[in-house]
């Protein structure tokens, strides 16, 4: 597979950015805003869509381990959930990054240092299934300000938002 052909991190002036299913709804929010009302009333920003997601947790350790806390919450197994819970995060934070990601996301992170004039960035979740008719979900995943804008840390703070999933609180 090459990585790097497929939209797996956007802009937000690229028009993949506004597709909800991609971007999530405030992602896809921001792109739309971006688009109407310019570049210099919207924050700018690259989004790691939910393909970046599907290829970074293509890993099959991880389903396994989220099939067994669909077990654990089923039986109201509440300990077994937190333990398998904890195993997740972990596995998450500490998966090895397809080198293709991170060259992809290192000519994004230069792109978008010349656009903000920043060293350092937010990295927040929105995910498609957080603002529903029927269910909201936000605040589900955790927010970071303030990071360094270099692909090691930005990536790292990704892949602690993805893990946030899995936290207790």
């Amino acid at each position: 597979m090459n990585l790097v052909s497929e939209n797996l991190i956007v802009n937000i002036e690229e028009e993949i950015a506004a597709d909800g299913r991609f971007t999530g709804g405030k992602g896809s929010s921001l792109a739309k805003l971006f688009h109407i009302l310019g570049k210099d009333n919207v924050p700018y920003a690259v989004m790691a869509t939910t393909e970046f997601a599907k290829v970074l947790l293509n890993d099959s350790a991880i389903v396994n381990l989220v099939t067994d806390l669909d077990a654990a919450l089923a039986k109201d197994d509440e300990d077994e959930a937190k333990k398998i819970a904890k195993k997740i995060i972990a596995l998450i934070e500490n998966i090895k990054t397809h080198p293709e990601l991170i060259s992809l996301l290192e000519k994004k992170i230069e792109m978008m240092k010349e656009r903000i004039g920043r060293n350092r960035v937010a990295v927040r979740s929105s995910g498609i299934t957080e603002d529903l008719a029927t269910a909201a979900f936000a605040g589900q995943f955790e927010t970071y300000l303030n990071v360094q804008l270099d692909p090691s840390n930005v990536i790292k703070y990704v892949l602690k938002c993805i893990a946030s999933a899995f936290e207790e609180d």
